[in-house]
């Protein structure tokens, strides 16, 4: 981030420690990035930066109470996880399996502070039935869905992941998809492994 020419108000009692920085950050809100990304004052940069719970190393009493209202207000309802309408979500009932995964994505979140993108379930039609020689896939709802005799459907098995990417994949190593490829007019798509997001079009 740019540097600070002053110091934003913030709590002392709200400092933690966090890795890559020397010294103490101050915990200062939200900065509307990804989920339970938080915004910190570096006291040692006299500078603002961003961070996730699990780049925390040591904290305040008061900060970790706060981080862990920050992560609550932060949860996504289930429909968004899930990809959804909101009106669908009052046809799950609690041992519906895309609760389960719900709840399975909250615990982790909680004890990592991270959350994958969250896109909607698939629907619009894939125009190709490969990209580069891979099967094209996209992650939503906390499962795998491929692109596969002409329909989108939840890949039996699942596939294993690192993160959200296919595990020992180009892109499982480097840290990201990339996803630079146009498919038509609705979608773009990773030419090392296939995985595609619908654009607005």
């Amino acid at each position: 981030m740019a540097n600070q020419t002053s110091i934003p108000a913030h709590d002392p009692e709200l400092w933690v420690e966090a890795t890559g920085f020397d010294g103490r950050c101050y915990l200062l809100g939200n900065p509307h990035t990804h989920l339970g990304r938080m915004v910190v004052w570096v006291e040692s940069l006299k500078d603002a930066a961003y961070i996730s719970k699990y780049d925390i190393e040591n904290a305040s009493e008061a900060a970790r109470r706060w981080i862990e209202g920050f992560l609550h207000g932060n949860e996504p309802s289930p429909a968004e996880y899930l990809g959804i309408d909101p009106r669908a979500e009052a046809d799950l009932d609690d041992g519906d399996p895309g609760m389960a995964r719900w709840r399975a994505a909250l615990a982790e979140f909680h004890q990592k502070g991270t959350m994958p993108s969250l896109v909607p379930v698939p629907s619009i039609p894939f125009p190709l039935d490969e990209v580069n020689g891979h099967v094209p896939w996209t992650w939503a709802g906390g499962q795998v869905w491929i692109w596969q005799d002409a329909s989108w459907q939840v890949a039996e098995p699942q596939p294993a992941l690192e993160g959200t990417s296919l595990a020992g994949s180009v892109c499982a190593i480097r840290g990201y998809d990339d996803l630079t490829a146009e498919v038509g007019d609705r979608h773009v798509a990773c030419i090392d492994c296939g995985y595609t997001l619908e654009s607005s079009g």
